[in-house]
């Protein structure tokens, strides 16, 4: 597909998108594994991540705690982003009120809201306001997208939502 032409303002909210989308059907069987696992990771809870059992079992129990900060490290194309979002899923389908920061949001999810703050200028700007809204907002899960690439003091207001009681992803 074409990519559009993106028009973002000064202040980097996008005001316009001009392009033309090109849409191709294929056969299930074309589809790479690696996206269909990816696909069901996101949205099957019952997946499996790849761990080994002790490992996700960890994992699994450390997302289910009601406070404390749940942090997946790896070098890129490792699968943070495949087991944030099936983590988001499993607390979602279990009830959790669950708030993300994002920049972009790379999978939309159903009954999870979402900031997506775009990739275009001024997006790490937008990050301490957005995530005083998300906070303000009392979720029980909060995803801040790469804490590593926030300033020192959204990376502490986050920090502080955790030890406040609230289970903090990134």
């Amino acid at each position: 597909p074409r990519i559009p032409l993106r028009v973002y303002a000064s202040d980097g909210q996008l005001i316009g998108e001009f392009g033309e989308e090109r849409r191709t059907f294929v056969h299930i069987e074309d589809v790479p594994d690696v996206v269909k696992k990816a696909v069901l990771a996101a949205e099957d809870t019952r997946f499996d991540l790849g761990f080994c059992r002790e490992a996700e079992q960890k994992f699994i129990r450390a997302a289910r705690s009601r406070s404390g900060i749940v942090l997946l490290t790896g070098p890129c194309n490792s699968g943070k982003s495949t087991a944030t979002y099936h983590l988001l899923s499993l607390l979602r389908d279990e009830g959790r009120k669950v708030i993300t920061v994002e920049w972009p949001a790379e999978w939309k999810l159903r009954g999870v809201k979402q900031h997506d703050l775009g990739g275009g200028p001024g997006a790490y700007d937008r990050v301490g306001s957005c995530l005083r809204e998300a906070v303000g907002s009392r979720p029980d899960v909060l995803l801040l997208q790469n804490i590593d690439w926030v300033d020192d003091r959204d990376a502490q207001a986050a920090i502080d939502f955790a030890t406040a009681g609230g289970l903090l992803v990134t």
